[in-house]
């Protein structure tokens, strides 16, 4: 039996956001999961929603660029995923947002530091 795990969880005030995946023998698919209760502070139901699956990581990566997920603070990364996301975290920041907050510092902190590495200097 399938069974989709947790690829990656980042949280901010008042919501989070989940990419799960399962491997079969075709490869991995991925669904986003998206909960936001900020509308709730204004007296309107909160947002919950899944994607619909996706294929690639790339496409994984899509659904969550829809948010400045890379700026959330991350909860879990699958450990099979954690030099992908880590890629994908230094690929969307910019120095600004590193120098300006710790975010980088917590996906560091939970994907695993770059070995010998100038970190700042992978980014564009």
């Amino acid at each position: 039996m399938e069974r989709w795990e947790v690829i990656l969880e980042a949280g901010v005030e008042g919501g989070s956001i989940r990419l799960y995946g399962m491997h079969n023998e075709k490869g991995w698919i991925f669904s986003e999961d998206v909960v936001d209760q900020t509308p709730e502070l204004i007296d309107k139901p909160g947002v919950h929603y899944r994607s619909k699956p996706v294929y690639t990581w790339e496409d994984a990566l899509s659904l969550l660029d829809e948010y400045c997920w890379h700026c959330f603070f991350p909860l879990t990364v699958h450990p099979f995923f954690r030099g992908a996301v880590l890629a994908g975290v230094l690929n969307r920041s910019t120095l600004e947002e590193i120098n300006d907050n710790s975010s980088l510092s917590n996906w560091l902190a939970i994907c695993g530091e770059i070995p010998h590495v100038e970190w700042k200097l992978l980014l564009h």
